[in-house]
């Protein structure tokens, strides 16, 4: 724990050689450790943040496969679908690793972003089937997602907000226009 820390405050001061040896020697001594997961974590958003996107895939990539039971899976699959998806335009590789992440941690915290993905990617490839079934799966595990509600209001399952009852609602009313005219007396 005290070098994942000391590796932060080399981090926050810019000293990254520093930072690099670090994570390396918490990797060489701490092979199956939670902080050498989040070391790694934090060394593939540190490539990414340099525009090094290879190593940053890499990273993600040694998290999933080093660090299966970590809580950080998953985030780091939906990261490096991410980058293979909009940074380096692949969305075959993109596919791959998420439709990966829906097997390994399908309750995760990024598994409906990472379901919704491959719907939409198998969508574009014509295969429908694969596409239904993880849009499904959003559906079916995650209904009150962010994903989910996009996929309910593109297959046109929400009403459209003209049609929904307005209630009016004067606000303020008397007596809080009334207070809010005395606070503005007083500071003025």
């Amino acid at each position: 724990q005290a070098l994942y820390w000391l590796g932060e405050i080399y981090q926050d001061r810019r000293l990254d050689e520093r930072y690099l040896a670090n994570v390396a020697v918490m990797q060489s001594l701490f092979k199956q450790n939670y902080w050498t997961s989040k070391a790694v974590y934090e060394l593939a958003m540190y490539y990414d943040d340099q525009h090094d996107f290879d190593a940053a895939i890499e990273s993600y990539k040694k998290v999933i496969q080093d660090f299966p039971d970590s809580s950080l899976v998953d985030d780091a699959s939906w990261k490096a679908g991410w980058i293979y998806y909009k940074r380096k335009h692949d969305p075959l590789q993109a596919l791959a690793v998420w439709k990966k992440a829906t097997v390994l941690q399908p309750e995760g915290d990024m598994a409906d972003r990472c379901f919704y993905w491959v719907g939409k990617l198998s969508e574009k490839q014509g295969k429908k089937a694969e596409a239904e079934a993880a849009y499904q799966a959003v559906w079916d595990q995650h209904p009150f997602s962010f994903y989910a509600l996009r996929l309910k209001d593109r297959f046109g399952l929400i009403e459209p907000m003209a049609q929904l009852p307005v209630q009016r609602m004067d606000f303020p009313d008397a007596k809080t226009r009334k207070t809010l005219q005395q606070c503005q007396e007083m500071i003025l």
